[in-house]
């Protein structure tokens, strides 16, 4: 699954992600480490477990085009 960091809630753990349906949707994180390196406005791809918990949180890499 992949979308765009709109938000950040370190103390909750969660991100809210756009998807690519453009929908705001908000997740909570198994680890708060995983928001390390990841910024709103970031493009990123992430894993769910059983409880729609996002388990890994990768940041796509830029594209110096853009």
């Amino acid at each position: 699954l992949g979308g765009t960091v709109l938000s950040i809630d370190q103390d909750a753990s969660s991100v809210t992600l756009q998807m690519p349906s453009g929908e705001p949707r908000l997740f909570v994180l198994v680890d708060q480490r995983l928001l390390r390196n990841v910024a709103i406005g970031d493009h990123v791809t992430f894993e769910l477990n059983e409880a729609a918990q996002i388990t890994k949180l990768v940041k796509l890499p830029t594209d110096p085009a853009n």
